[in-house]
């Protein structure tokens, strides 16, 4: 903030340089089974694990009251105030096994069961949180209109499940 700004002119000029480092993964990998029988009969089931994450780094360099103000984009070091320093510095590192079973009978009714347990190292608790789910369909259109062609699905569905999600960073969700 140079001089022509009201900050700028209060402080003789400020300025501030950044370093950031910012990654984010996300690696899942899982096994599937589809299996038809009879001709009728559909099920499914899947497995798998899943590990997410990210790693913030952020050195911020303040400061105001430049001598040559020119050079204050260019120079920290020409700054006659104390150096203000800020890190902040954000890791969160979460690890899930995931398991899926379905049944189709012939495209008219279906249940579908879930669990998923999700560790996190933020609090080096490796105690898992649980989170279970189910749901139930029923397609009215092949049962009741088998021929109407002017609806090809109408389904009744139906679950019921947990689900969560850590809060890791104060009022980011």
């Amino acid at each position: 903030y140079g001089k022509e700004t009201t900050f700028g002119a209060n402080v003789n000029g400020a300025a501030a340089t950044l370093n950031s480092m910012l990654m984010n993964y996300n690696v899942r990998s899982n096994l599937t089974f589809l299996r038809y029988f009879n001709q009728k009969h559909y099920v499914n089931a899947e497995i798998g694990v899943e590990a997410l994450g990210k790693m913030y780094r952020f050195n911020t360099l303040s400061g105001s009251d430049f001598v040559v103000e020119d050079m204050k984009g260019n120079s920290m070091a020409l700054m006659s105030s104390d150096p203000k320093s800020h890190k902040f510095i954000q890791n969160y590192f979460s690890e899930g096994l995931f398991a899926t079973v379905g049944y189709d009978y012939n495209s008219v009714t279906g249940i579908t069961a879930a669990v998923r347990a999700d560790v996190s190292r933020r609090y080096n608790d490796w105690t898992p949180s649980i989170y279970p789910s189910v749901e139930a369909y029923l397609d009215i259109r092949r049962l009741a209109f088998p021929s109407c062609k002017a609806v090809s699905a109408l389904k009744l569905k139906a679950g019921y499940g947990i689900s969560g999600n850590e809060l890791y960073v104060p009022y980011e969700l």
